[in-house]
């Protein structure tokens, strides 16, 4: 296994799972541009689970006091829920945990239609997605431009925020189903959910919150439904368990340098650094598409 290429992608993940560039199109154009070293890291499961599980144990990290108190405010949030009390009487920890929970819930509907969809036909719009789109750098970075756009757009929205608190079901639901959409190749599953977010009244440092705090059941729920091939593979050796945790390190070193820039970006600048970025490396992936496609 190429380690050098391992610890690269590593990089990659930490950097572009939580800054608002996406990882998948960042990914997608190296598999495009450097196929065959990515293509071989690619197909082993073992690697992808853990380098999300290193950006996912960054986001414990950085965010473990807030978690620490979300979890026993999970259990008094669903007491209220049975109860049917009003969202005035549920604490700030109760309210984020109902919030992910509602979030969750277009990305699960995606995953489960798409496993209904091919056990009824034998056709999966995540794969056809992941066979069609990943490989043309040209959508790919279409998609990153229209990344850039929303980001740009998002740090228009200073003039509607308001406070957590006055978050209802209605608006988490909204940015659950702008993360659904953060599947395609190209566009961030952060941008999209800090979009979402703002686009819903949140200040920034309370959407980067949101959408950190929201990508832990999306990145456990992806390693999860992997681990039953990630154990059943007898391919891989020693060496390549090495590599792999090194890059695994590396992703989760990487993650929590991301998420500090962002959260002090989100306290004290904006997001239009990483609109230009995404417009920037969107044009040259359609560039370096069509020069592809002439040479061929």
């Amino acid at each position: 296994m190429n380690a050098i290429f391992s610890l690269l992608l590593g990089v990659v993940q930490g950097l572009a799972e939580f800054l608002p560039i996406s990882s998948s199109g960042h990914l997608a154009l190296f598999q495009s541009f450097f196929g065959d070293s990515l293509s071989k890291l690619d197909s082993v499961t073992a690697f992808n689970v853990l380098l999300h599980l290193g950006t996912l144990v960054a986001v414990f990290i950085v965010y473990r006091l807030d978690i620490m108190k979300m979890i026993p405010a999970f259990f008094t949030m669903l007491k209220k829920l049975f109860g049917k009390k009003p969202l005035s009487e549920y604490t700030y920890e109760e309210r984020m945990d109902l919030m992910v929970i509602i979030a969750t819930i277009p990305l699960i509907f995606l995953k489960l239609f798409d496993i209904l969809l091919e056990k009824a036909i034998s056709f999966s719009i995540l794969d056809a997605m992941e066979k069609y789109i990943t490989l043309q750098p040209i959508v790919v970075g279409v998609i990153l431009v229209f990344n850039g756009l929303l980001l740009f757009y998002s740090d228009k929205l200073a003039a509607r925020e308001r406070t957590f608190d006055q978050f209802k079901p209605r608006n988490a639901f909204f940015v659950g189903i702008c993360q659904m959409f953060a599947v395609l190749p190209g566009l961030s599953r952060s941008g999209s959910t800090i979009t979402g977010g703002r686009l819903n009244g949140l200040g920034r440092p309370d959407a980067v919150r949101f959408s950190f705090l929201l990508s832990i059941p999306a990145i456990l729920g992806s390693c999860v439904t992997e681990l039953p091939e990630m154990f059943s593979d007898n391919s891989i050796g020693a060496a390549d368990w090495a590599v792999f945790l090194a890059a695994t390190g590396v992703a989760c070193v990487v993650g929590l340098l991301s998420m500090k820039l962002l959260n002090y970006l989100a306290n004290k600048s904006s997001f239009k650094g990483f609109s230009f970025y995404c417009w920037a490396v969107g044009a040259l992936a359609i560039v370096g598409g069509i020069v592809k496609l002439a040479l061929t």
